[in-house]
């Protein structure tokens, strides 16, 4: 019996701890990260709107990658009005939620800020055109209505600043990607240059999704603080879907292997003073 009583003992002092440890470390449990996409204006893909020119910069901070990373994004992009209807509805699409998006966007045309709205391709009525772009069915969107007199352009820009804390929790991989696939919804080439500007962590890979044959346009490039990945198309039709950066590794695994790391050595004490307090009550019994 004296066996089983110290078994028993030293089995509940290891479950007790377990239980302890990992009650505390879930009990605060950390944001699910998501797939950051952005950028990519489209409007109705019947309209004879030529987006003539885009140039967009993704300034990517991960100096304290670990904790959280920080995300700039600027997209400008000039249209051209050739013919005589001059009101255009211009969508983008962004993977944020709404009240992130009202407080931290900026849209403006020519240099002066405009009034948009926030919402969901429902709320706007823009099913139809969302069915085009398979990713994009939820989605919040910045849309906003233009005026482009005949035969003129017009240049919208859009800036975003955003923050994700720890970046590779759940999935060990986070992404950053600007479709490009909402090209097909204007008329005519167009000049593009997407640029990822990376500060501190350097990306585990970047991805380049074209349809038909594999072109890899991305010019990679080392700073002093990080990198740069470049796209260019210089006046033609851009086949290419999707562009972005990537980040993998093995967080959460690690994390695992800490929390029974962790649990051992707080354990492994309780079970030491069990073994003492059984073996000093033997004792006690053999004096008696």
């Amino acid at each position: 019996m004296g066996k089983r009583k110290s078994i028993l003992l030293i089995s509940l002092a290891l479950i007790m701890n377990c239980n302890i440890f990992l009650s505390e470390t879930l009990a605060n449990p950390l944001p699910i990260p998501i797939e950051y996409d952005m950028g990519g204006i489209f409007t109705n893909s019947t309209s004879s709107f030529n987006l003539t020119n885009a140039n967009v910069i993704f300034d990517i901070d991960s100096t304290d990658f670990s904790n959280n990373i920080g995300i700039s994004f600027e997209g400008n992009y000039t249209i051209f009005n050739p013919n005589n209807i001059t009101e255009i509805m211009i969508v983008a699409p962004f993977s944020v939620n709404q009240s992130v998006i009202n407080s931290n966007c900026i849209v403006e045309v020519n240099n002066s800020p405009i009034i948009f709205d926030v919402g969901y391709s429902w709320e706007f009525g823009i099913e139809d055109w969302v069915m085009d772009y398979s990713w994009f069915e939820v989605r919040t969107y910045i849309v906003c209505n233009i005026t482009i007199p005949e035969n003129s352009s017009q240049t919208i820009r859009y800036e975003f600043n955003g923050l994700m804390p720890n970046p590779l929790y759940a999935d060990d991989k986070f992404s950053i990607f600007y479709d490009l696939e909402t090209s097909k919804a204007w008329s005519g080439n167009i000049t593009e240059r997407v640029e990822f500007n990376v500060k501190g962590k350097i990306p585990n890979s970047y991805s380049e999704w074209t349809e038909g044959d594999y072109d890899d346009r991305c010019i990679v490039l080392n700073t002093a603080n990080g990198r740069t990945y470049t796209w260019e198309w210089d006046n033609e039709k851009i086949n290419t879907r999707r562009v972005g950066i990537i980040y993998s590794g093995k967080m959460l695994r690690s994390e695992i292997i800490l929390i029974i790391i962790l649990s051992i050595s707080i354990s492994v004490p309780s079970v030491i003073a069990v073994i003492i307090f059984v073996v000093i009550k033997k004792k006690r019994k053999k004096r008696i």
